[in-house]
């Protein structure tokens, strides 16, 4: 794997996984979220006040900012090989796996780079090693392991009773119950996300933009070729005509699905695509400031210190696409220094906010009408949907700002 895919893929990891269709959300009062340095939160949405937090802030278990919540466990890997399951009430410890395989030689990369999978009163890893590992919850005591010879960045999934895991190149099915291999699809690009399941069909992206919607056996039901859709266009000077190439799209955010739709994103785009048949149904392209709109403009005023003014914003970009949700009728983006709401069925920008020098790290969570997300000033924050009004929930999330890989990463029930 040369080190461009792999800066991709460590980028890639950095966002938070919000890729699933939401669920109804009228009832869910409590926020879970971790940070890059271990700190675990129990926020209660309805005063503010933190339940509990746990603050694993140690050198020896640095980790991702990923966790899996099964009844009343919070699932947690950490870099030193570790998976400890914290009560949900609480945030007591209340076991801890430990991995006995040696670290990967290469200490940037991290034993787990993904949360567990919960099947059957146990729990599902993948580690760095190429290990797929399944582990009694109760015993804490391994029940199977299988070798996918090749490094597994991505968390597995579930459907039926299949754990599927993205190994790169590769799409593979294994039995969740015993271990045994099942089947395996070999991809032209890699896959750089994990696979979603959603109405009982696997859901991927490869690294160009193509998405592969399969069944449990990993039959193709549909394709969708980035290229047949976006060319990149540029003048030759020769000819004196413009000529049409392929679109340099390079994936950055999985995808999300809905009822009737899945979007993905890259740098510049957002892409809808009809759920049932694999076919383009919009392009909409990620907020950039445009300085001959008086409306950006005010946004971009509105969201500066005092001390600055308009030529201290040096470039048009508002970051990178960090999370994709899609909530009803409307398509949630967000990038560091932007959100953005779209039309689901036309992909239509319906309205977008600016935020400057204290940008969002991480991905948004939407639920109860908000959008809740920390930014660089480690508060919690909460926004209308409107996009006008932005209230403090929480003070005083911990995190490590210098690690530009991992971010937060939040859970609400």
């Amino acid at each position: 794997m040369n080190r461009s895919l792999l800066k991709i893929i460590i980028i890639i990891l950095s966002i938070s996984i919000f890729s699933c269709a939401q669920k109804d959300a009228t009832k869910k009062s409590t926020l879970f979220l971790t940070t890059n340095n271990g700190n675990l939160y129990s926020i209660d949405l309805l005063t503010g006040k933190c339940n509990w937090q746990n603050i694993k802030n140690t050198e020896d278990t640095r980790s991702d900012s990923y966790f899996r919540i099964n009844n009343n466990t919070i699932i947690k890997s950490y870099e030193n090989g570790q998976i400890i399951t914290f009560n949900k009430q609480t945030g007591e410890i209340q076991k801890k796996y430990q991995e006995v395989e040696s670290i990967p030689e290469n200490p940037s990369i991290f034993m787990f780079a993904q949360y567990p999978l919960v099947y059957d009163n146990s729990f599902i890893f993948c580690n760095l090693n190429g290990k797929v590992k399944s582990v009694n919850l109760t015993t804490m005591q391994p029940n199977w392991a299988y070798d996918m010879k090749n490094k597994v960045f991505f968390s597995p999934v579930i459907v039926g009773d299949k754990v599927i895991v993205n190994s790169g190149y590769n799409l593979c099915a294994i039995n969740a119950k015993n271990g045994q291999f099942i089947t395996c699809l070999k991809f032209v690009n890699p896959l750089v996300h994990e696979p979603i399941v959603n109405d009982g069909k696997i859901f991927v992206v490869d690294e160009k933009g193509n998405a592969f919607c399969l069944d449990e056996d990993l039959n193709t039901k549909w394709q969708f070729e980035v290229n047949s859709y976006i060319s990149d266009t540029r003048y030759d000077e020769d000819a004196k005509v413009n000529v049409s190439g392929e679109a340099h799209i390079q994936i950055l955010n999985g995808l999300a699905t809905g009822e009737k739709l899945i979007v993905l994103g890259d740098a510049e785009h957002i892409i809808g695509i009809d759920k049932k048949n694999g076919k383009m149904k919009w392009l909409a392209n990620i907020p950039i400031i445009n300085w001959q709109s008086p409306d950006d403009v005010a946004l971009v005023n509105k969201n500066i210190r005092e001390d600055q003014d308009l030529h201290s914003i040096q470039n048009d970009k508002v970051g990178v696409l960090k999370s994709l949700q899609i909530i009803d009728e409307e398509i949630v983006a967000n990038t560091s220094s932007c959100i953005a709401v779209y039309n689901s069925n036309n992909g239509n920008l319906k309205r977008k906010k600016f935020l400057f020098n204290n940008e969002i790290i991480g991905a948004i969570k939407a639920t109860n009408d908000f959008y809740y997300y920390v930014r660089k000033d480690g508060v919690l924050y909460k926004l209308d949907k409107t996009l006008k009004t932005e209230i403090i929930v929480y003070k005083g999330i911990n995190y490590k700002p210098e690690d530009e890989y991992t971010s937060p990463y939040i859970e609400i029930e």
